[in-house]
């Protein structure tokens, strides 16, 4: 692909072409000739665009964002911390259930037991 401006230049050469002249004028038709020929080797190339697929009938599939690394936790020093409490908060929640299970057990066995 090349620009417009330079397929344009090249485009008005070939139309001013005077498909008339005869064997008399060949300076003028070798002059055209080498006109054309310049301006097809200054075409300028497009840069290419990296939006305007190379083929749209075969569409290249989307690749998987990476994720990104977690920052390590450091200490003032520039330790890292240990990840001992990631899941604290869980057992803490089990632990009061569990104590809450057994105090209602107990007092459901006061109960039948005081019957």
């Amino acid at each position: 692909m090349y620009t417009k401006g330079s397929v344009a230049k090249l485009e008005e050469l070939i139309d001013s072409i005077d498909y008339d002249l005869d064997i008399t004028q060949q300076d003028k038709v070798g002059e055209l000739r080498d006109t054309i020929r310049d301006a097809i080797e200054d075409l300028i190339v497009k840069p290419e665009d990296p939006t305007d697929p190379e083929d749209p009938t075969n569409p290249i599939e989307p690749t998987e964002p990476e994720e990104p690394e977690k920052p390590e936790e450091k200490d003032e020093d520039g330790d890292s911390l240990p990840k001992s409490g990631e899941n604290y908060s869980y057992l803490v929640f089990l632990g009061i259930g569990m104590v809450l299970a057994a105090f209602a057990l107990l007092k459901r066995r006061k109960q039948t037991t005081s019957q």
